[in-house]
């Protein structure tokens, strides 16, 4: 009688995660696709050069009602849900403070900015969107976040497939060498492969798969090689080793596991120093271009600038101000517009200096540390998600860049992670019953974790 009861409770609060659930999917859609859907873009190729943290200024002038409209409408939700939980989302920041300091730290490099109201608005933007990340782990479980990921991976696909069908003039690519490959609902087709690698995660950490998942696995992972991106596929390889090897970490004694992570280490460093001294001759062998299409000129250059401003960079969002400011001489210098770094560390330092760039070294850190700590407990697969997130956001930030862009999925995903995992390592895990939303559409109550 008693767990006939505890179960219709649950279930009764259940109900209220799972339309929350649906609402969110709102404004988690419009970070999925940086509020720049492909349907709405116009003169945008696979080969253009696209400025993840641009705004909305940066759209086709007749999509800037709609992406004005749907800005507002995401944001608004937003501020409700952040506002009704504020003590919540206060208590959720006290377990991860770094978060709030990157935000902070944007909004106050207003001061040294080149475009002072520009820096402004994306970092108010960026603050909302960390606050938006830190009420996702206070108020939902590991698990339900997992089955949020897959809803909105879901609303993503079923949306790409529609738009390739039914409006091939958005859904594919039409220029240059890429002609036919998708993109989807994105604006750019390795944008779609990026969101679309952190969009399969919840199910490559799941130890019993269901049909349901793995439809949905399939489903993802065939979207990502539509995409044809092969640093996407090389990531998503790279990402199940690093699961394999976090399942071995688990199973091992402390010494052992100890022994297992210096050795990664170590031998990624190894790696990293002789693919950097013999970068040339690994290139030809594998017939490849040494400047990897540019980016090594562009890195070259862009670092010069820095050195200009090395300790506070140009401000948030400051520093590509298109034929004027630093980015212009840039421009007059190698005579080739770009409006990112193709590096997302390389990018931190342009727009917030050597001190942008402790910082967030320090909140991966820190995050690595808490998931070390928690990985061994009875936290359950919800701590390996997360921890993979970071792994993520580490992996592509080498080459591309996922942290502290406004409007973008991936950036919340980096906080999520953080807050998340510190939460784990405070002691506020999942109990071994937790409530549970429904995927897509049907209620599961009263499931237990491994």
């Amino acid at each position: 009688m008693q767990t006939a009861t505890n179960s219709t409770m649950r279930a009764r609060r259940s109900l209220p995660h799972l339309l929350l659930a649906w609402v969110l999917l709102f404004p988690l859609l419009y970070l999925a696709v940086h509020g720049r859907p492909s349907f709405r873009e116009t003169g945008i190729g696979v080969d253009d050069e696209i400025n993840l943290s641009a705004h909305i200024e940066g759209a086709a002038p007749e999509a800037k009602g709609f992406i004005h409209y749907w800005i507002y409408m995401a944001y608004a939700v937003v501020l409700c849900v952040c506002l009704k939980e504020w003590r919540k989302l206060w208590r959720g920041i006290s377990f991860c403070p770094p978060v709030l300091l990157l935000a902070l730290l944007a909004m106050v490099s207003v001061v040294w900015s080149q475009v002072p109201a520009d820096s402004l608005r994306s970092a108010f933007y960026y603050l909302l969107d960390t606050l938006f990340a830190v009420y996702l782990v206070v108020t939902f479980t590991t698990e339900e976040l997992m089955v949020l990921t897959m809803m909105l991976g879901t609303a993503v696909a079923i949306g790409s497939l529609v738009v390739v069908a039914a409006f091939p003039e958005y859904g594919l690519v039409h220029q240059m060498t890429h002609t036919g490959v998708w993109r989807g609902i994105f604006a750019e087709k390795n944008d779609a492969a990026k969101n679309l690698v952190f969009l399969l995660t919840p199910v490559c950490n799941r130890r019993i798969l269901r049909p349901l998942y793995m439809g949905y696995g399939a489903l993802i992972l065939g979207l990502i090689l539509m995409t044809r991106s092969a640093t996407a596929i090389v990531i998503v390889a790279a990402y199940m080793v690093f699961i394999l090897g976090l399942q071995l970490y688990k199973r091992m004694q402390s010494s052992d596991a100890k022994f297992l992570v210096l050795a990664a280490v170590l031998l990624v460093a190894v790696v990293a120093v002789v693919g950097y001294a013999e970068f040339g001759e690994i290139s030809a062998l594998l017939g490849r271009d040494p400047t990897l299409t540019g980016r090594t000129d562009i890195w070259s250059a862009l670092l010069e600038s820095a050195k200009k401003r090395p300790l506070l960079g140009y401000g948030f969002a400051g520093f590509w101000t298109g034929l004027e400011g630093e980015s212009g001489q840039l421009y007059m210098q190698m005579q080739w517009f770009f409006t990112y770094a193709h590096s997302g560390l390389l990018e931190i330092v342009l727009q917030l200096g050597l001190v942008g760039l402790a910082a967030v070294v320090f909140t991966l850190g820190q995050a690595l540390r808490n998931a070390m700590q928690t990985a061994r407990s009875s936290a359950g697969v919800g701590t390996d998600w997360l921890a993979g997130l970071v792994f993520l956001t580490m992996a592509y930030n080498l080459d591309e860049g996922t942290m502290l862009f406004t409007h973008t999925l991936t950036s919340l995903f980096f906080v999520l992670a953080c807050v998340g995992l510190a939460k784990q390592a405070r002691g506020y895990g999942q109990s071994a019953v937790v409530r549970t939303m429904a995927y897509p559409a049907v209620m599961e109550v009263g499931v237990r974790l491994a």
